[in-house]
């Protein structure tokens, strides 16, 4: 998993003690205590925070203060004590709720309407990287170049797909249905760019790019270095495989077997 920004981190924090973060995002949060246990003492404290905004601790009032009060309360005249008796439903409700200490409301409400504001833009943050990297991505991929080999011989079903990269000069290399071959053989992957261009080749006018050995199965996989003629890749004339001696590829006596000039 990546990790978030520290803002974000924050965000899903509070919408997780507010219940108000979407399944995907309680999810991610599932995952990130996992991952990092210290993120419960960050809920905690947030949830005594939001517990002490609803109902404060209560304070005992001084003595002085406490008889004050009790004046104050007594003074109180008999109209105003017989308008509250009398008072409708529904104005009982009004005085009810104008008596809830607002600045405790307030507090919840800012908190609340923080959080949502930070889980949206968290929302929105998430889109952007998922954007960014979907189109990373499709870059990657649109400049990739893709060569297919097929066996010289039509009633072989050996096949070899070279993936490159030319930006970072690195392929990717899969092989099938080619026979095994004894120790001192092995398959050679020739780049065939020909003689009249500024590139150092064999008397072939090729490259060796890779030699490789296949599984018992005839598969072969795997991740190689590409030489610069495919950061041009119009120098290139075909892209090759042969048979070579373990201890000197680089000869170039095998015949080709498999190519790209088939396709």
């Amino acid at each position: 998993m990546s990790t978030l920004p520290p803002e974000c981190e924050q965000l899903l924090v509070s919408g997780y003690v507010l219940g108000n973060l979407s399944p995907a995002e309680a999810l991610l949060f599932k995952e990130m205590l996992t991952e990092n246990p210290d993120l419960i003492e960050q809920v905690t404290a947030m949830q005594e925070a939001l517990d002490l905004a609803y109902a404060p601790p209560e304070v005992t009032p001084t003595a002085t203060l406490r008889d004050r009060i009790l004046i104050a309360a007594s003074s109180q005249t008999a109209n105003t004590q017989a308008a509250l008796s009398t008072a409708s439903n529904s104005e009982s409700t009004v005085t009810s709720k104008s008596k809830l200490p607002w600045n405790k409301i307030l507090g919840v409400i800012a908190i609340a309407a923080i959080t949502t504001l930070g889980i949206a833009n968290y929302r929105l943050w998430e889109s952007i990287q998922t954007a960014q990297t979907t189109d990373t991505q499709t870059d990657t991929q649109s400049d990739q170049l893709t060569y297919l080999l097929k066996s010289e011989d039509a009633a072989k079903k050996s096949t070899a797909k070279l993936v490159v990269s030319p930006d970072r000069l690195n392929a990717t290399l899969n092989v099938n249905n080619l026979p095994p071959l004894p120790p001192e053989k092995a398959y050679a992957l020739w780049t065939v760019v020909g003689k009249d261009v500024p590139y150092t080749t064999d008397e072939k006018g090729a490259i060796l790019t890779a030699v490789f050995q296949v599984n018992d199965s005839g598969y072969f996989a795997q991740e190689i270095a590409v030489p610069q003629p495919y950061l041009e890749p119009k120098t290139i004339k075909i892209v090759a495989i042969t048979v070579e001696d373990v201890s000197a590829p680089q000869a170039h006596q095998g015949s080709i077997l498999m190519s790209t000039q088939n396709n």
